[in-house]
């Protein structure tokens, strides 16, 4: 059976979503999917051993996505897909997959969209309270011919295979070395695209890697896109400890690669920091404007640091008071939630 799943858009979705499919995939008879998702994004679908073909997509919104798409959606109709799997939510979407044309479309029933499906999945109403990963996880099992899950699936605690090419492993080891980063290091990822009301402050991630490679003798590495590297030069000049800033320098498998052999990974809700959970590393992530209720880190060890105030989450790109929640979480906090994540980590 050939199969043809949409990706999410984000990054940190596609990253819960991947968690989802291998584990649907594991309760069926299909051993591997093609996938179709934006270039922001196919190079972390080519470190997936169950992703076959990367089909990809530009950027463009709504009808004029499907428009300037079309000759690369008209391709993959003749490819003749058996099952098409929606993950995105929109319309938008929904015509994208219905211009490839696989046999069967199957979905939630979205933003209008049920009329376009050929398996609409209602979304239940424990499912808009639940983890992306059980959200994913329910229509994926539904495309695979299960039924739909009945309440929300326990999110995955154990290793995530990956694979990496030998380009991507000798450049980042290169890298490493040039920038005289020793074996033991931790990756910081200061950067978020949502906005300014995700990233904390340069002083506080400096103060908090001083913290932590004072007290596990490790450097650390800044790693991000190439939009983060304005903070990233801020963060670097004030950290007393060994660091090397990479933001900007490494595509999105060699980034991932550099995860998988780190010490421990400190950052925003981002998309990095899920793919510094599904790379295995342990995980800190820190939640200002968001909660992590639906979206905290799938991995062997996460954990996620949040201020208690009452205006949050406010779900804001920008804060209009002074962002509280921000200035409530301190580098002290975040060196003890590593080392809880580390302590995790080493008993399991």
């Amino acid at each position: 059976m050939k199969v043809l799943v949409r990706m999410p858009n984000w990054l940190g979705d596609c990253v819960m979503a991947l968690w989802a499919l291998r584990d649907a995939l594991s309760q069926s008879d299909v051993d591997r999917v093609d996938v179709l998702c934006r270039k922001s994004v196919a190079g972390l679908m080519n470190c997936i051993p169950f992703v076959g073909t990367v089909h990809t997509i530009e950027k463009l919104s709504g009808f004029k996505g499907l428009l300037g798409n079309r000759a690369r959606l008209r391709e993959l109709s003749m490819l003749s897909y058996d099952i098409g799997l929606l993950l995105p939510n929109s319309i938008s979407s929904a015509l994208e997959m219905r211009t490839a044309r696989p046999s069967k479309l199957v979905g939630y029933s979205t933003d209008g969209r049920g009329m376009l499906l050929d398996r609409p999945v209602r979304v239940q109403k424990w499912l808009k309270e639940a983890h992306m990963y059980s959200y994913y996880l329910n229509v994926a099992l539904c495309a695979f011919g299960a039924d739909e899950l009945e309440e929300e699936a326990p999110v995955p605690k154990e290793k995530f295979e990956l694979s990496f090419t030998d380009s991507d492993i000798q450049l980042i080891e290169q890298l490493l070395v040039r920038h005289s980063v020793g074996e033991r290091y931790i990756v910081v990822g200061p950067g978020a695209a949502f906005g300014p009301s995700k990233q904390w402050k340069p002083d506080s991630y400096a103060g908090t890697v001083d913290l932590i490679c004072r007290k596990y003798d490790c450097s650390a590495v800044i790693a991000g896109a190439p939009s983060d590297r304005k903070v990233a030069h801020e963060i670097a000049s004030r950290i007393e400890a060994e660091s090397a800033d990479l933001c900007g320098t490494t595509d999105l498998p060699q980034v991932t690669y550099l995860l998988s052999r780190s010490f421990g990974f400190v950052g925003n809700d981002s998309g990095l920091m899920h793919v510094a959970a599904l790379a295995g590393t342990p995980c800190v992530g820190l939640f200002f404007s968001t909660e992590p209720v639906r979206t905290s880190p799938i991995g062997l060890s996460t954990r996620c640091v949040e201020a208690d105030i009452a205006c949050r989450p406010c779900y804001r790109r920008e804060c209009n008071r002074g962002y509280e929640c921000r200035d409530r979480v301190s580098p002290s906090q975040i060196s003890e939630a590593f080392g809880n994540t580390l302590a995790s980590a080493d008993g399991r």
